[in-house]
């Protein structure tokens, strides 16, 4: 699919999602990299545990500079909120709940593997929310039916100065 000009990521994606025929779909950045096993772990737990809405794994980083790969499990500073060790394979809607009752619950997007209905049934990403659209969704997803974890990196964020959240958090226009 192909826009006649830039309309931008979120409308592009708001544009796209109608499109999707398949019962499962990954949305990441196109710079990002995805492990050559991620999509064969991520289905292989979702058809364990039929009832989850998504799989999200372990969230890691890396810069085109160095190629340094950051796992932020292993970050002391923030190894409480992204180790996903203490989670069950499968969280139940309310060990969902529970967990961000105490922590933060981190599905990172360019990690999820998520079902097309289970997103849909939560009116899919928010154009309006920009960057934050895909979290939001996720979230929404893993509250109403579960979600999947797998504890090791199975995708990396590629971490720009110019990225789009990046910018997008940059702009005082847009954070007040």
């Amino acid at each position: 699919i192909r826009n006649k000009h830039n309309i931008g990521l979120q409308r592009s994606i708001e544009r796209t999602l109608p499109l999707v025929k398949t019962d499962y779909m990954a949305w990441a950045a196109s710079d990002d990299y995805l492990m050559p096993e991620f999509l064969e772990k991520s289905m292989a737990i979702l058809k364990k545990y039929t009832d989850a809405g998504l799989c999200f794994s372990e969230l890691s980083t890396f810069t085109n500079d160095r190629n340094i790969i950051q796992r932020f499990s292993q970050n002391v500073d923030i190894e409480h909120i992204y180790n996903l060790s203490d989670l069950p394979e499968y969280c139940t809607p309310q060990a969902v709940q529970k967990r961000m009752a105490k922590s933060y619950f981190p599905p990172s997007s360019n990690t999820v593997v998520v079902k097309v209905k289970c997103l849909k049934d939560v009116g899919n990403f928010i154009p309006e929310l920009e960057w934050h659209s895909d979290w939001l969704a996720y979230h929404m997803v893993a509250l109403r039916n579960g979600a999947c974890v797998i504890d090791q990196t199975l995708a990396l964020l590629r971490v720009r100065d110019n990225s789009y959240s990046s910018l997008g958090m940059k702009d005082r226009n847009k954070v007040k």
